[in-house]
C-alpha cells in the first residue's frame, strides 16, 4: 500500500475514535460545556453590558455639592435632572426635563441631602406630577416657573424642614410635546 493511504487511513481512523469518544462523553461533561460556552459568553456580555448601563445612570444619579468656600459663599446642592410626564384627562401630553439646584445653609445639611437623594426626588416628583397634571403649575403648555419653585420648595421643607433648604434654583427646563 502507498504511504499516503496509510497516513489518511490512520488519519480517518484518528478522527473516528476521536468522534466516538466525544459522542461517548456522558452529560454534564466536556461536549456540554464546549456547547454552552458560546451561550455563556453572551450571557456574560450582556450582564457586563447591564451592569455598565446600571453604573452610567447610577453616576447621573450623584448629586454634587459645590460652594462655601469661605463664610459667605453660598453653598449649592446640584441635583440630577428629573423627567417626568405630564399627563391630563386625554392622556400624556409632554415630558419635562428640569434640572434644579438647592440652596443650603450649610455643607452638613448637603451632605445629608446628598445622602438621601431618592427622598430628595420622590418629594420633588410628587408634587410636580400631580400639579402639573391637573393645570395648577402651568398655563397651557407653559409652566408656571415661580410656582414650580415654590412647590418644590414647600414639599421638601415638608419633608426635610425649613432649615435644610433656603431656596429652589431651576438650572434648566425642557418641555416636549407627545
Amino acid at each position: 500500500m502507498p504511504k499516503s493511504f496509510l497516513s489518511f487511513s490512520f488519519y480517518v481512523m484518528a478522527c473516528l475514535v476521536l468522534m466516538g469518544l466525544a459522542l461517548a462523553v456522558p452529560e454534564g461533561s466536556t461536549r456540554e460545556a464546549f456547547a454552552a460556552a458560546p451561550a455563556a459568553e453572551k450571557k456574560s456580555s450582556k450582564d457586563d453590558f447591564e451592569r455598565k448601563e446600571r453604573e452610567k445612570i447610577k453616576r447621573q444619579e450623584v448629586a454634587t455639592v459645590t460652594g462655601g468656600e469661605n463664610k459667605d459663599a453660598p453653598i449649592y446642592l446640584h441635583m440630577p435632572t428629573v423627567i417626568f410626564p405630564i399627563i391630563d384627562k386625554s392622556g400624556a401630553q409632554q415630558t419635562v426635563a428640569l434640572s434644579i439646584d438647592l440652596h443650603v445653609p450649610d455643607k452638613k445639611k448637603a451632605a445629608y441631602l446628598q445622602s438621601r437623594l431618592p427622598q430628595v426626588k420622590d418629594a420633588i416628583i410628587k408634587v410636580l406630577y400631580g400639579h402639573l397634571g391637573d393645570g395648577r403649575l402651568r398655563d397651557a403648555y407653559t409652566l408656571n416657573l415661580d410656582e414650580v419653585k415654590m412647590a418644590s420648595l414647600e414639599s421638601l421643607q415638608k419633608v426635610f424642614g425649613e432649615d435644610y433648604i433656603t431656596d429652589v434654583l431651576i438650572q434648566s427646563i425642557e418641555q416636549r410635546k407627545l
